[in-house]
């Protein structure tokens, strides 16, 4: 049975309750700088007396967060961390391919992306040349959340990203909100960083990916789907996706889309994607302009390689319709169909196989958090410099050079 559209509409209408009441209390208290996760964590350790109104909200936060909930099992959030370094290669190609460009489709997410040139700059004034550390903010974070089940935990490092996530997005939705100069419309858009858009992000990062896979090979159990899927809906709460036995959600603006069986999962993953899917101007320039900045130095050649990744990935249809190019180059179409049955057989290695897949998972993570690490340190070193020589600092809210490791 199909999700109507009107039923889905009344999720683009609201943003986050709690921490909207959060920025707007501290806005009054004119404290707004000071709502962070470790802000919010002394508040939480201070006598109630003591606190004011904005430390009162922030710690009841805190607090409710603390208590983990019952549908939570951390032992199955390891197994869904283990299921990610697994199937690493062709996860990572799923997300970019599936989940990132068609996440440009949705005009509210894209909307965000533009006013605040997130992955892209807005206009002439911004500058250019963000992207890539853009998605490494992204990586880090999703690294972060792989780790360990241990950092999942209230009070671990990843825990704290996912309510900072959750501050960083109250910030922006109240200044989008608020903006005087360049008024956000409400009625096109919706609340900037609505349940929706964040169910759709939501749905990209897990069951988006995993439809990714089942279109290399349907060889993933439905074990190791179930127990990705739980982590990711976990992660989703903390960011402020709220679940239908959470206490403090509200019913009219509770969509839990990662809370059903399987098919219901797929079926609203369907129906949000049809409700908001649009071939915008905006989501073309966008597609290009991320494919532009991931390529290598013989620009030209690799730009057409990953048009032709993703006319495989997204289907000729949809890659058409972002008028992503196709070329008639033998040689890297070639070159894409063998990368793709790599991953095949990569998938059947590491399934059949348990050995394989165990040493998969290990080497994957310890690759994984050596890549991240080292590309935060270069990028702490270059900002460093660049910061020196202007006198600044950088005001990206996710810019934060953190150093990922094994519990």
């Amino acid at each position: 049975m199909r999700i109507q559209d009107a039923y889905l509409q009344q999720f683009r209408q609201v943003g986050d309750l709690h921490m909207d009441n959060i920025i707007t209390v501290a806005k009054h208290e004119r404290i707004i700088s000071k709502v962070t996760v470790n802000y919010m964590q002394k508040a939480y350790e201070m006598r109630i007396e003591q606190r004011s109104p904005t430390q009162q909200a922030m710690a009841n936060l805190y607090a409710h967060y603390s208590q983990v909930p019952s549908w939570v099992d951390f032992e199955q959030l390891q197994r869904g961390m283990d299921v990610f370094f697994k199937y690493l290669p062709a996860v990572s190609a799923s997300l970019f391919f599936r989940s990132l460009i068609s996440g440009f489709c949705f005009p509210g997410i894209t909307e965000v992306l533009n006013e605040t040139a997130y992955l892209g700059k807005k206009n002439s004034k911004k500058r250019s040349g963000t992207s890539n550390r853009r998605l490494l903010d992204t990586i880090t974070y999703v690294t972060a959340n792989m780790i360990s089940a241990e950092s999942l935990k209230p009070g671990g490092e990843a825990w704290k990203w996912g309510l900072e996530v959750r501050v960083i997005h109250g910030k922006v939705r109240h200044r989008l909100l608020n903006n005087k100069q360049n008024k956000w419309d409400t009625s096109s858009h919706g609340v900037p960083i609505n349940p929706e858009d964040m169910s759709a992000t939501l749905l990209g990062f897990s069951q988006a990916a995993i439809q990714g896979l089942d279109w290399i090979l349907p060889i993933m159990s439905s074990a190791d789907k179930a127990d990705y899927i739980a982590l990711w809906r976990y992660i989703g709460w903390l960011v402020g996706i709220d679940t239908r036995n959470d206490n403090i959600a509200r019913p009219e603006t509770t969509l839990d889309p990662l809370g059903g069986s399987s098919k219901q999962i797929e079926l609203i993953n369907t129906c949000i994607s049809q409700h908001l899917i649009q071939t915008t101007d905006d989501a073309k320039k966008m597609t290009k302009h991320i494919l532009s900045s991931v390529i290598g130095q013989d620009k030209e050649t690799s730009y057409k390689l990953l048009s032709v990744m993703s006319h495989k990935w997204l289907g000729k249809d949809f890659a058409s319709a972002l008028d992503i190019s196709m070329t008639n180059n033998l040689l890297l179409k070639s070159m894409v169909v063998v990368h793709i049955n790599m991953l095949r057989l990569y998938m059947i290695a590491v399934t059949k196989f348990r050995l394989i897949g165990q040493i998969a998972v290990d080497m994957n993570r310890r690759l994984t958090l050596f890549a991240v690490n080292t590309m935060n340190e270069r990028r702490k070193f270059r900002r460093s410099f660049l910061d020196n020589r202007r006198g600044e600092t950088s005001r990206c809210p996710m810019a934060k050079f953190i150093s990922l490791k094994e519990d």
